[in-house]
């Protein structure tokens, strides 16, 4: 079985309990992490999520962290952020997250 490389987006407390989900999965590893509070840029994602260090820094650039070569991103937001997957998507990434109601809507 490959190696799946993970992205995660933003760090609050649900999010903190994936990252250590993740963490444990001997398949999949962290390779980027991108971060909406200033205070969080440059901690590392193991850091944040109360475990030991992941060697992944936390960034707040967005064109960096998606230039990060990766298969998906987790993505734990709070809000409906259609522009942002779209964004993930275009940088081919695959998005997983358990926001719904994000798919956009078209008429009949």
């Amino acid at each position: 079985m490959s190696m799946y490389r993970i992205i995660k987006f933003y760090t609050g407390e649900v999010a903190k309990m994936a990252i250590r989900l993740v963490a444990q999965n001997p398949n999949m590893k962290f390779v980027g992490a991108f971060v909406y509070h200033e205070n969080k840029v440059g901690k590392d994602l193991g850091e944040i999520a109360g475990i030991e260090h992941l060697g992944v820094p936390c960034s707040n650039d967005l064109d960096a962290v998606l230039s990060i070569e990766a298969d998906c991103v987790l993505l734990d937001s709070l809000t409906y952020e259609p522009e942002l997957i779209a964004k993930i998507l275009r940088s081919g990434k695959d998005v997983i997250t358990r926001m719904g109601g994000w798919y956009p809507k078209t008429d009949p």
